[in-house]
């Protein structure tokens, strides 16, 4: 009985997809229990022959493959690469794993013990191990850093839960409504994770290493604008949080903090009463399209609700607090309740 299909959305990785499909051979799980659905999103490299040889020793081993191609004149993209593949699957949990990365031998064993372990549907996500080792380093410390309540307050600086690590029943995908296919480059995790929090839907962690996360410049994740993934961060925000207070204040006045007030939506922009920041206290913003003079005023005049638009240990050494978090820290506020990161 198939319990766990593995979902592999493939596009030109010949580089990497040998040991790719390697790994799902070495799941230390009964094979039976596993199939393995892998859609090709139009690769004109050697993946579909890969994949095919990887196939048959899949299919020696006990595991059931199950793999279409799209073959049109161009790829659709990993939200419909991933839908295809679940789709055409049939396991009560999915296990995602992307063309360029390794899942540890023990990754399905310890996930799907997790997951057993709810009563109702969860998204789970690990730790990961980041190759080249030097590559995102500030990424990869924030998310190993991770656990328990902060996986939701810090969710609007980035997914907490590393896409190459999820592990969920197949009923979160259901209920979210599958993966966003509006176009190839689309931030479609980050879209994906942000709908099921609005479905209070229940996330989770296991501390282990059960990923090898590969960074290169031709990843998906590489490509997708970083004014796209502010976008799909703010209206999250909108929705969960400003949606339900008058007004609140923004801790930036530099780019990053203009970056945010001009993402808003305009009743979110009249909702901002001021920028706080430690430069250009008691002169103002001014916000041209509604015509209105916004102060700015010392950090430390702040009342909550606060966006913050200020990097956390940007430039410092692992254990050292910067000027910022020495300010936060003063503040005595409450993170996801008085304050909320958001780069």
């Amino acid at each position: 009985m198939v319990l766990v299909s593995v979902i592999i959305p493939v596009h030109n990785a010949e580089e990497w997809l040998e040991e790719c499909l390697e790994s799902v051979v070495n799941q230390k799980v009964d094979p039976e229990m596993l199939e393995v659905s892998i859609v090709n999103d139009c690769s004109t490299d050697r993946s579909s022959n890969i994949i095919q040889q990887k196939a048959a020793i899949m299919k020696n081993k006990g595991i059931r493959v199950i793999y279409t191609e799209n073959n049109g004149q161009s790829g659709r993209g990993c939200g419909y690469a991933k839908n295809k593949a679940i789709k055409q699957s049939s396991g009560d949990y999915l296990c995602f794993l992307d063309a360029d990365d390794i899942m540890k031998q023990d990754k399905i064993q310890i996930q799907l013990h997790h997951a057993q372990t709810f009563k109702e549907p969860v998204l789970i996500g690990s730790n990961f191990e980041r190759i080249p080792a030097d590559s995102t380093q500030r990424f990869t410390q924030w998310h190993q850093s991770l656990s328990g309540e902060k996986l939701r307050t810090q969710r609007f600086r980035e997914i907490t839960l590393a896409h190459p690590t999820w592990f969920m029943h197949r009923e979160v995908w259901e209920r979210v409504g599958g993966y966003d296919e509006s176009f190839p480059g689309c931030p479609e995790d980050m879209i994906f994770f942000y709908k099921w929090i609005e479905l209070d839907g229940k996330i989770s962690k296991v501390p282990e290493t059960l990923t090898v996360y590969r960074w290169h410049k031709t990843a998906t994740s590489y490509s997708i604008h970083r004014n796209r993934l502010m976008q799909v961060k703010v209206a999250h925000f909108e929705a969960m949080i400003l949606s339900e207070v008058h007004e609140f204040t923004i801790w930036s006045v530099g780019r990053d903090g203009k970056k945010f007030f001009m993402s808003l939506s305009d009743a979110s922009k009249n909702k901002v009463k001021a920028f706080c920041d430690v430069t250009k206290i008691g002169t103002d913003y001014m916000d041209h399209k509604n015509r209105r003079k916004i102060p700015i005023i010392h950090f430390s005049d702040a009342t909550p609700i606060v966006a913050v638009c200020v990097a956390l240990n940007r430039g410092l050494a692992n254990g050292e607090i910067g000027e910022f978090e020495k300010n936060l820290a003063t503040m005595n506020w409450t993170e996801g309740t008085d304050y909320w990161h958001l780069v």
